[in-house]
């Protein structure tokens, strides 16, 4: 069993285990670790993330090997009824996978390595099968307060089975952290998700390393043609099959694209893209007559984002938006955001807005696509996401381990 707690070596690589990770990358856990810790190879030798399928190597901040592996899948619904019969986790039971696990025990036993990173509590339960090294730095990236996720899925989720197995899989949290949670520093990426673990567990010990986001060096924004202000295009980013992404578009479907639709009428177009749809996202996207753009292309998603004039955030309960939120400043397209993002959200730019009224959400929208946007509105956007740049991110969390200002 793990149980480091030594202090940071810069002079060393950093090895980060994250089962869930797959590219092109999508999903926020997936860009936070992606994108962070190439990042943070600028300060170190070299990272190495191992991901769903492929181990890929970062260097001076850029992408040097990519060593893919066999890993077969799980199902969902071999997950779920291994989370009940195990009493276990559901992400626990549908990513580490046994190939995963052989996979990994190969980099671990390097020891060269010497800070380790898990994506998610629920991947750290590796480390109960591999060999004591307490001096070695260990970390977990929580993503989110995950108590308070699995609790969102509760109230909000109306099938018996999801309730059990989010209940099974916040019990194994709690218990895997009451235990162990002594040997890893956990990396959080917000005040409100550490102070949420600290009321569970006031001596784990942790740091606040925020949500960052990809910009551009330049400002410039390409523009397909001004047609793309004939229609006002509203865009929703992100994993497409999880249940909280699904929720926020049906709760969209329900409260806001009607009254949007009754205004812009014809005007209007939806935009959904992500990975991995699920059936129940593709045919809410069918009977809403909603635009699907399934597993997209780095570049694509950044012609969408560029014909797009607001980015939706319809959550009417979320734990970790926020990356959201920056990637779409930092294409210098404004959100259309619920109050569940008001902490998330800094100073409200304006096109941007954060309201729970849909009349409010339509009259932006109707404003916004009769005068267009600006050139210096998008700059502005894009600045305030600069100061989130994953490059800064990473460097802050170098210094912060370096400096050993994590309690």
């Amino acid at each position: 069993m793990v149980s480091g707690r030594e202090g940071f070596d810069p002079a060393s690589p950093c090895l980060v285990i994250a089962p869930h990770l797959e590219y092109p990358i999508r999903s926020g856990a997936d860009i936070l670790i992606d994108r962070k810790y190439a990042h943070f190879s600028e300060h170190v030798p070299f990272v190495d993330i191992i991901g769903k399928e492929a181990i890929v190597r970062y260097s001076d901040g850029k992408p040097v090997q990519s060593t893919p592996y066999k890993n077969v899948r799980v199902g969902k619904a071999v997950a779920a009824a291994a989370t009940l019969y195990n009493r276990s986790h559901y992400l626990l039971e549908k990513f580490v996978t046994r190939d995963f696990v052989e996979t990994m025990r190969r980099y671990f036993s390097d020891p060269d390595y010497r800070m380790v990173v898990f994506s998610f509590v629920w991947t750290a339960a590796i480390a109960r099968r591999l060999p004591k090294m307490d001096d070695r730095l260990c970390c977990i990236e929580t993503h989110n307060d995950e108590f308070k996720w699995y609790e969102d899925i509760r109230k909000s989720s109306v099938n018996p089975l999801a309730k059990l197995t989010a209940s099974f899989s916040e019990r194994w949290a709690r218990s895997f952290v009451e235990e162990y949670g002594s040997g890893f520093l956990f990396l959080h990426v917000s005040e409100a998700d550490q102070k949420g673990f600290s009321r569970r567990f006031p001596d784990h010990r942790s740091c606040v390393v925020p949500t960052g986001a990809d910009v551009a060096r330049d400002r410039s924004f390409s523009q397909e043609n001004l047609a793309m202000y004939e229609k006002t295009r509203l865009i929703f980013v992100g994993s497409l099959g999880v249940k909280i992404n699904f929720d926020a578009l049906d709760n969209f479907n329900k409260r806001f694209y009607p009254v949007l639709k009754e205004e812009l009428e014809e005007n209007l177009e939806v935009l959904i893209v992500g990975s991995n749809p699920s059936r129940r996202v593709t045919k809410l996207c069918w009977k809403a007559g909603w635009k699907l753009h399934p597993n997209v292309s780095d570049q694509e998603l950044r012609r969408l984002y560029g014909i797009s004039t607001f980015s939706i955030l319809p959550f009417n309960y979320t734990t970790g938006s926020k990356l959201k939120l920056l990637d779409s400043l930092a294409h210098g397209v404004p959100y259309l955001a619920t109050s569940s993002l008001r902490d998330q959200a800094e100073e409200e730019i304006y096109p941007c807005l954060v309201s729970n009224d849909p009349k409010e959400w339509s009259e932006r929208a109707r404003d916004v696509g009769r005068r267009g946007i600006t050139e210096e509105e998008r700059v502005l956007l894009k600045d305030q996401a600069q100061r989130h740049s994953w490059k800064s991110i990473a460097r802050l969390m170098f210094e912060m381990l370096s400096r050993d200002q994590c309690a």
